[in-house]
């Protein structure tokens, strides 16, 4: 099956190539787009799908091929092109089309963080698919999250690493890095006041700095890798709200077609 996907995506491209009628250039990208998707390239697919001429005409082909270029875009974890596609949606097809792409503009405005506004449109959204009204719930954490500041927690850690690793979240290896910490601080300053100069400035200070100055990206990523994990719990319930309304429609769909 992928070796079809893959020679079909070759067929394309070579349609591309050959053909002057834009259309016909348009679909053939859509197609090979899809092909991508199927084999999983979700970027690839984007890209593909990125070379069409979007501004021949606003008919069918585009609007699939606008929709295709938001869902690969999330898919490839590209959520500012997620949210440009669907403003482009609701300005050239308005009621007519946005509907249908709302959700990913959601999905997309929390997993940037944007809360206030995907609240706005998920508000909207469950109004428009008749649901409940309990945003306040699922959004309730908008006003207490919990984010780190990568840069501050590097800043802390010109102190003692462990202090930016407690503040990124991580207490355990916060409180041992400390104590690795302190344990070298104080044996350099008891070396140098016991006359060890060397042994203490270089042993002592010099590796508690080293071991500092190597924690700072640690700690960055530590506190980046935090900020993830609180962004899937505070997203992970209006997501699974929003694909099982999306699962509901595909199936009502599928049930009067």
């Amino acid at each position: 099956m992928a070796e079809n996907y893959q020679y079909a995506s070759l067929e394309y491209e070579r349609v591309v190539f050959e053909e002057r009628d834009p259309n016909i250039i348009n679909e053939a990208l859509l197609k090979k787009g899809l092909c991508h998707k199927a084999l999983r390239n979700f970027s690839q697919a984007y890209s593909t799908l990125d070379r069409a001429n979007l501004f021949i005409a606003q008919d069918s082909l585009n609007y699939q091929i606008r929709y295709e270029k938001a869902l690969t875009a999330y898919l490839s974890q590209q959520y500012n092109l997620v949210v440009s596609q669907a403003l482009q949606i609701n300005h050239f097809y308005k009621n007519d089309g946005y509907d249908e792409i709302m959700f990913l503009h959601i999905l997309a405005l929390n997993e940037l963080r944007k809360w206030e506004e995907a609240k706005i449109l998920f508000d909207e959204y469950l109004s428009m698919n008749h649901k409940n009204n309990d945003n306040q719930d699922l959004y309730s954490f908008v006003n207490k999250t919990k984010l780190k500041d990568p840069e501050k927690a590097v800043k802390i850690s010109y102190l003692m690493s462990g202090i930016g690793m407690i503040y990124a979240g991580y207490l355990g290896r916060g409180i041992v890095s400390s104590l690795i910490s302190a344990s070298l601080f104080t044996y350099g300053i008891y070396g140098i006041s016991s006359g060890y100069y060397y042994t203490g400035a270089f042993l002592g200070i010099g590796t508690f700095w080293m071991l500092n100055t190597a924690s700072f990206e640690v700690v960055r990523q530590l506190a980046i890798e935090k900020n993830q994990k609180l962004t899937n719990k505070y997203n992970s319930p209006i997501r699974q709200t929003i694909l099982e309304i999306e699962n509901h429609k595909l199936n009502k769909k599928g049930s009067i077609n």
